[in-house]
């Protein structure tokens, strides 16, 4: 049974849009979620970086002004804070 392909989006990230885009045109079956209106629990963030073998801060958006307010890309946070 082929498993259908979730993305987690936000709608307006350029990067994303870009992304379904060229999987509608290559015929993919894929369920696009948008993780504002649907927040990944704690639970389900950790399950989803442990099976891309990435890490939390592998996958943070440092140029988001918030990020870029908190000095996130800056400083040494760990997966646990």
């Amino acid at each position: 049974m082929k498993q259908k392909l979730t993305v987690y989006q936000k709608p307006t990230c350029t990067k994303c849009r870009t992304t379904l885009r060229l999987l509608k045109e290559c015929g993919v079956d894929f369920e696009a979620v948008n993780y504002f209106e649907t927040p990944l629990t704690e639970k389900d963030l950790r399950g989803l970086l442990q099976r891309l073998g990435l890490s939390a801060r592998e996958i943070l958006s440092k140029d988001e002004p918030v990020a870029k307010e908190l000095g996130i890309g800056k400083k040494d946070f760990s997966d646990k804070d």
